[in-house]
C-alpha cells in the first residue's frame, strides 16, 4: 500500500526480441522486460520510468521471485494487507545505495582493464562478465570511429533509483548508468560529423569539432543473492546527449 506520492509499481512482462542474423533472416527470442511505472500525483498520468529487457536462456527467461507478505487470500482481506513489496530484511554483502555505483565502476574496470576487478562480487552472467567482453573490445583510449576515445562510466543522478525484495529479502536496487564517451581529434585533425549523422547519431549536427561526448543512459537491476554476490539484470541504452566543441 503506498498512500502519499509518487507512488510507483514493477511489472515482469513476457516478450520478444527480434535479431537479425548475418544472412539478414530475422528471429525471435522469447525474454522479459521489467518495466516501472511511476504517478507523480493524482493528476498525473502513470508514466514509463524505467525499462530493461533480459533474454536467452535458462534462468534469464524466468521470472525474478519479487518478494511479497500477507494474506494470500488477497491484498484487502483480513487484517494483514498483502504487500508485492515488502522492505529487504536479509544482509547483501554490500550496503544498497552503492549497488548501481559499484556496478557503474565494475564496467569501468573492464574498459580500463579488459577483465573484471579482483575479487569482484559482482557473479558472472550476461549483464556483467558477458557484458564485459562485449564492451572491452574498444579498451579505454582505444581508437574508435577513427578517433582516440575515452569511457566513463557513473550512476545517473536524474533517476530516483527504486528499490525492491527478493529471493527472501534481499535487496534489488534499479536505475540508471550513464557510459560517456569522448572523442578527440588527433594528428589526423578534427573530429568529423558526417552528413547522414552516421558516425555520432542524429543527434549532433554535421561538421568538424575538436572533441565530440555522448552519453548513454543504461537501464539496469543489480540483486543481491544469497551466496553473498551481485547479479545483474539488463543494460539497455540509448543515447541521450551528444554535444561537440568547435574545431
Amino acid at each position: 500500500m503506498q498512500r502519499t506520492y509518487p507512488i510507483d509499481f514493477l511489472a515482469e512482462v513476457d516478450t520478444n526480441v527480434y535479431v537479425v542474423d548475418s544472412t539478414g533472416n530475422e528471429s525471435a527470442i522469447e525474454g522479459l522486460e521489467l518495466d516501472i511505472l511511476t504517478k507523480a500525483s493524482p493528476s498525473d498520468a502513470w508514466q514509463l520510468s524505467f525499462a530493461t529487457t533480459f533474454y536467452g536462456n535458462g534462468q534469464e527467461t524466468t521470472p525474478l521471485p519479487f518478494d511479497f507478505s500477507g494474506e494470500s487470500g488477497g491484498p484487502f482481506t483480513g487484517t494483514t494487507p498483502m504487500s508485492f513489496n515488502p522492505p529487504p530484511t536479509s544482509t547483501p554483502p554490500e550496503p544498497p545505495a552503492l549497488f548501481l555505483a559499484s556496478l557503474a565502476s565494475y564496467w569501468a574496470h573492464w574498459k580500463t582493464y579488459q577483465g573484471p576487478p579482483v575479487g569482484t562480487i559482482f557473479s558472472d552472467g550476461s549483464f556483467t562478465s558477458g557484458y564485459g567482453e562485449y564492451i572491452d573490445q574498444y579498451p579505454d583510449g582505444s581508437i574508435y570511429n577513427g578517433y582516440p576515445t575515452t569511457f566513463s562510466f557513473s550512476v545517473d543522478t536524474s533517476q530516483p533509483g527504486w528499490e525492491f525484495s527478493a529471493q527472501g529479502g534481499y535487496p534489488v536496487e534499479c536505475g540508471g548508468i550513464d557510459s560517456t564517451l569522448t572523442a578527440t581529434g588527433g594528428s589526423a585533425g578534427a573530429v568529423v560529423q558526417d552528413p547522414n549523422r552516421s558516425t555520432f547519431g542524429a543527434g549532433l549536427a554535421p561538421g568538424s569539432y575538436a572533441s565530440v561526448t555522448y552519453q548513454n543512459l543504461h537501464e539496469s537491476c543489480v540483486l543481491a543473492n544469497p551466496d553473498g554476490t551481485l547479479a545483474v539484470v539488463g543494460d539497455d541504452g540509448q543515447v541521450f546527449s551528444a554535444t561537440g566543441t568547435g574545431a
